[in-house]
């Protein structure tokens, strides 16, 4: 539907996210909920199916009513029990269509929340997909092409983007990442990859071996090398097992900064640089 407001009421930012369900979502989102689950085959006359109902319980410790409309309710009284609720469904029983559905519908309603799919699922299963806080547009255009062609950097994304983040988990495997595309870039000998430290140090010492479309045109090249110095330093201070966990704005750093570099280098064709 087309709209343009005659006044100014009903101008809304569209980089302003709704972080609640006010109840003008909140009842679409119940409506999509019972859809999900009846279509999925889970729900029989309007109650869900004894051994599914067992099992929520004994995963979610909590007695739990059987039927349907009432389930959702128990679910849905606060922000964190429906984005749990929500999780639940998009993981267990929804198909391609249904997540498309609930995609869209968040969309139109500037919610801080949006649904991927999980490395590795199909058109064709039910299940596997996730709920994740939203991303402005232009920064999800952006990532596209790099998550769509690497699965650790997509993890690595929404770990770090998801409604319940590991901040710790994304700046592993978005280092992992920007290691192993460095090496394959640039070291193509080693069977193992420089430490993103240890390429840095080569980078500063040989800036000929740092190549990218348009590096011609760039002659100092010490902005990139300080990208991966800032990463190379996060890495350095949340090592798993010792050290603080990563910050929000430290994770989204490294995991933007990891998809702006497959950007810029996967172009570029492989050499030895010994």
């Amino acid at each position: 539907m087309d709209f343009e407001p005659f006044d100014d009421e009903y101008r809304f930012d569209p980089n302003i996210f709704i972080t609640d369900f006010p109840d003008y979502l909140l009842d679409k989102i119940k409506r999509w909920m019972r859809i999900t689950m009846s279509t999925s085959g889970v729900v029989a006359g309007g109650s869900v199916l004894p051994p599914v109902l067992e099992n929520l319980e004994l995963r979610l410790r909590v007695p739990l009513p059987s039927n349907v409309a009432s389930l959702i309710n128990f679910f849905t009284v606060d922000i964190k029990s429906t984005r749990n609720m929500l999780t639940m469904i998009l993981q267990n029983y929804a198909n391609a269509s249904n997540a498309e559905d609930l995609k869209a519908l968040l969309r139109a309603a500037s919610s801080a929340y949006s649904v991927e799919r999980l490395a590795g699922a199909s058109d064709s299963d039910i299940g596997g997909f996730i709920l994740v806080n939203r991303v402005p547009e232009s920064e999800r255009m952006q990532a596209q092409q790099a998550l769509s062609a690497n699965d650790i950097l997509r993890d690595a994304y929404i770990d770090c983007y998801k409604v319940e983040p590991n901040y710790t988990d994304a700046v592993r495997k978005a280092n992992d990442f920007i290691e192993g595309l460095l090496t394959r870039k640039f070291w193509t000998h080693r069977t193992a990859t420089y430490s993103i430290h240890v390429a840095v140090q080569k980078f500063q010492a040989d800036s000929t071996i740092l190549r990218f479309k348009g590096d011609s045109f760039v002659d100092d090249k010490s902005k990139v090398i300080a990208l991966l110095d800032g990463i190379a330093r996060i890495r350095s201070e949340h090592t798993t097992g010792s050290g603080r966990a990563p910050t929000a704005d430290e994770a989204e750093f490294v995991v933007q900064t990891a998809i702006y570099l497959h950007n810029l280098l996967e172009p570029i064709e492989p050499l030895d640089s010994r």
